[in-house]
């Protein structure tokens, strides 16, 4: 088995690197600027890593330090260069974007999904080892971020989400299972997100039930079993930690007597 390069720590002038897209989408102005100001005065202290590819110097990790180099106008900067394989590029970013301030959780939520969903990906077993994080981290992630069979269509959640008003990966995670169960309690949550806490998503969660049919009016009623039938499936078919277990037995049952099974 040949063996990995050793990284081989280079001075390199930042405007000479090429810097492709990266994981973090969403800017922190006020971090970014705390970082210009530390560049300024003390330079790059941590080095970036990069590889060579075709004589360019490509940044793999590092971007906003690379970025902040170029404004301060240094004129060059600590750079490890090595072997980095594509499918581990992903990976450095998102660990050195989880250890730093000014990535959204739906950057990183969409991020983690890029990773599990990328060149060797397709397990959370995988991606957990990736990121140095536990399975049910990465499994709430992927929810969020809609990598999860269990919430394909949670659109209130992905909203509130893209607006950055929701930054705890609980409260994302638990809104998103009770938007799969009751849609209307969901929204009532969203709306009123800014006086939201996890504590008051995981009381309503554990006191949710599925949203009532339409009254009787008379008009003949559209055959809502399939509806109930998917949530039953997806709820069924989702992988929760034991503490959530017995919340979706609890909706399984209601479901179904709903159902009338």
């Amino acid at each position: 088995m040949a063996k990995t390069k050793t990284p081989t720590l280079v001075h390199l002038n930042p405007a000479s690197l090429v810097m492709q897209k990266q994981v973090r989408v969403e800017l922190n102005e006020k971090a970014d600027k705390e970082l210009l100001a530390s560049v300024k005065k003390h330079g790059v202290m941590t080095p970036i890593s990069a590889r060579l590819v075709d004589g360019k110097y490509i940044v793999v990790a590092g971007h906003r330090r690379t970025t902040a180099a170029i404004a301060a106008g240094l004129e060059t900067i600590p750079v490890y260069v090595g072997d980095v394989k594509d499918s581990d590029i992903l990976a450095l970013q998102m660990i050195e974007n989880i250890q730093r301030e000014g990535l959204s959780l739906n950057d990183l939520a969409q991020g983690v999904k890029a990773l599990h969903n990328g060149p060797g990906g397709g397990l959370a077993t995988y991606t957990a080892e990736k990121l140095g994080k536990s399975n049910g981290w990465v499994s709430k992630m992927l929810l969020i971020a809609g990598g999860d069979k269990a919430a394909p269509n949670a659109g209130i959640t992905a909203k509130l989400l893209s607006a950055d008003k929701i930054g705890d990966l609980e409260s994302a995670y638990m809104l998103t299972k009770i938007e799969a169960v009751n849609p209307i309690v969901a929204q009532e949550i969203a709306d009123n997100i800014e006086n939201e806490t996890r504590a008051s998503i995981k009381k309503k969660m554990q006191t949710l039930k599925p949203a009532k049919a339409p009254a009787d009016t008379g008009e003949t009623e559209e055959d809502t079993g399939p509806m109930w039938r998917w949530i039953l499936k997806t709820i069924t078919a989702a992988s929760v930690s034991k503490r959530d277990q017995p919340l979706q037995a609890a909706a399984i049952e209601m479901i179904g007597e709903q159902l009338g099974e």
